[in-house]
C-alpha cells in the first residue's frame, strides 16, 4: 500500500501534497516497469531498442490511417536520418518491415510492418496490453476516463519538453 500521508519526500521537492507525492511515486514505478518491459521485449525479440521503437511506432500508426515515411519516423524517434536508414535496412532484411510506394505521394516511400513483424511485436505487446486492461477493468468507466485524460496530458507535456 502506498504511503499517502507523508507530504515531504526528497525525491519530489516540488510536490505540495501527499496525493502529488503518490502520483509521482506511481509514475516513477510505471516508468521503471516500462523500461524493464522494453528491455525484456527487445531481448526476447532479438531487436535493438531502436528497432523495437520503430516497429511499434509504425504498427500503432497504421490503424489510425497514418502512413509514415522514413524521415518522419526518424524525427518521431529523435534519430538521425542516416541511422534510421541503416536500421530500416536491417528490419527489411529480416522480413519485419517493407518499404512501399506512399499512397499519397508517388515520390515518397512508406514504411509498413509485415505480417511477420506485426506478429512478433503483437505477441509481446499483447501481454502488456492484457496487464493494463486487467487493471483498467478494476476501475469504473468514469475512473478510466479520468486516468486516460491524465495519462494523455502527462504524455503531451513530456513530449513538449523535448521541443
Amino acid at each position: 500500500m502506498l504511503n499517502t500521508t507523508n507530504t515531504e519526500d526528497s525525491r519530489f521537492p516540488a510536490a505540495q501534497s501527499s496525493g502529488e507525492i503518490a502520483v509521482m511515486s506511481g509514475m516513477l514505478a510505471l516508468l521503471e516497469a516500462e523500461r524493464r518491459v522494453r528491455v525484456q521485449m527487445h531481448t526476447a525479440l532479438k531487436l535493438s531498442s531502436g528497432e523495437l521503437a520503430a516497429m511499434q511506432t509504425v504498427l500503432l500508426a497504421e490503424p489510425r490511417g497514418v502512413v509514415l515515411r522514413q524521415r518522419e519516423l526518424a524525427e518521431l524517434l529523435g534519430m538521425k536520418h542516416s541511422a534510421m536508414s541503416t536500421m530500416i535496412d536491417r528490419l527489411v532484411g529480416r522480413g519485419d518491415m517493407v518499404r512501399d510506394a506512399h499512397p499519397d505521394d508517388r515520390r515518397s516511400i512508406a514504411l509498413r510492418i509485415t505480417d511477420q513483424g506485426a506478429e512478433r511485436v503483437a505477441q509481446t505487446m499483447g501481454e502488456v496490453q492484457n496487464a493494463i486492461l486487467s487493471r483498467a477493468g478494476e476501475l469504473t468507466e468514469d475512473e478510466q476516463q479520468i486516468v486516460a485524460r491524465f495519462l494523455h496530458s502527462v504524455a503531451e507535456d513530456l513530449t513538449d519538453l523535448r521541443a
